[in-house]
């Protein structure tokens, strides 16, 4: 399918939800301990716990009870995972900078103790892209329950998938090719929504140009 769009036969409707659906519906086919240490290399500010034991559900824009929240329907998380000890919600921005609400958020841990209070597990939640420029630290406590808050953005999970990619083609472990190939199924899926990984200029090779035997150079145009 990843094909299909990458190759030009078919048309991608690019959007916020293709680009959480398709990155994450492929990380979860990672080894979930994988997935973890990728997402965590990721963050700019990391609450998360070190272990995660198996993903026991993963929902995408579920649709919770909006008692007590600002919304008349329902609220909707962009993506939520479960694990034995705690869950997470991720809310999830199109593009890096300057989208995400606390209004928004607030509402969404709000809607999760509504479907999951008797649970009585700890919640985590991340926002991933839209952040703002100053990436404040900010947790939140509601109903006396505090939700600690990790942040990231698409650029730095990127970075992290193609640094775990590298690692791999070098180190040339058998029986990793269906992982590589995973990964750039993820690395393109990146590409069509517009994030690449950049190489900038401290991470160049160093050439050293003679500079005198350029000036020496005996040029001759003909007129």
């Amino acid at each position: 399918m990843i094909s299909y769009f990458k190759y030009g036969k078919g048309k991608l409707d690019v959007c916020e939800d293709s680009l959480t659906a398709s990155v994450f519906d492929l990380l979860k086919y990672l080894p979930t301990d994988l997935f973890w240490h990728i997402l965590k290399q990721a963050l700019h500010q990391d609450h998360l716990p070190s272990y995660c034991g198996e993903i026991l559900d993963i929902q995408y824009w579920a649709k919770w009870n909006a008692k007590n929240t600002s919304n008349k329907n329902y609220v909707e998380p962009d993506v939520f995972m479960r694990f034995k000890d705690f869950d997470l919600i991720i809310e999830a921005k199109r593009y890096d900078v300057n989208q995400q609400s606390n209004y928004q958020l607030k509402n969404e841990i709000k809607a999760y103790l509504n479907e999951y209070i008797d649970d009585q597990k700890t919640v985590y939640l991340i926002q991933l892209g839209g952040l703002d420029i100053n990436c404040k630290k900010e947790d939140f406590i509601i109903n006396n329950i505090k939700v600690l808050q990790s942040k990231t953005n698409w650029t730095s999970l990127l970075k992290s998938i193609d640094t775990i990619y590298k690692s791999y083609l070098e180190q040339s472990i058998p029986n990793q090719k269906p992982t590589i190939l995973l990964f750039e199924d993820i690395i393109n899926v990146f590409a069509m929504h517009g994030f690449h990984q950049k190489m900038w200029l401290q991470e160049c090779e160093i050439f050293t140009i003679n500079t005198k035997a350029i000036q020496s150079f005996n040029f001759n145009y003909e007129r």
